[in-house]
């Protein structure tokens, strides 16, 4: 061994146990570290926050839960009656729909039968082309509440260019 690599043996040596060098040859030691990291996730969904969390806001003001419970239960409540009033107005467009939809029927079957058959068949082929074409292409109702046109159409019935 030279006195470069003697030397460089000395000074490795200074900071390591005497009993992993051998004949001059510092034997490497196998160290073990084991980090362990534990990561914890929780997710609630819902009006109420979670159960652990009602009885730290109860810890922090007394009472606290009830009024969150309050608050929920008025929440749900305006809700069922937004729906409620939904649904009633769309069995209200349904019978305005069925109205206007007979009345066109009857007043084209009355149109042709006084003489005017193209006129009639034109009335009666129109409200028939609505009636169909709505059934095909439909107004949907999202959960919100607010009436969606068909895919493939803007607000005012023109096609437009959001697609799936």
């Amino acid at each position: 061994m030279s006195e470069e690599e003697q030397g460089e043996v000395e000074k490795s040596e200074e900071g390591v146990d005497p009993e992993i060098v051998d004949d001059g040859e510092i034997i490497q030691a196998e160290e073990s570290s084991h980090v362990s990291r534990q990561v914890r996730f929780e997710a609630w969904s819902g009006p109420l926050p979670a159960p652990s969390d009602f009885q730290a806001y109860e810890d922090v003001v007394e009472g606290a839960a009830n009024r969150i419970m309050k608050m929920a239960e008025i929440q749900l409540a305006h809700r069922v009656a937004l729906e409620a009033k939904t649904l009633d107005r769309s069995y209200w467009g349904l019978a305005a729909g069925f109205i206007i939809a007979m009345t066109a029927l009857i007043s084209g079957v009355v149109v042709t039968l006084n003489g005017y058959p193209l006129a009639g068949f034109g009335i009666i082929g129109v409200d028939l082309v609505s009636l169909v074409s709505l059934f095909v292409f439909g107004i949907r109702i999202p959960r919100g509440g607010r009436p969606r046109i068909a895919r493939g159409q803007s607000e005012k019935g023109e096609p437009s260019d959001d697609r799936p």
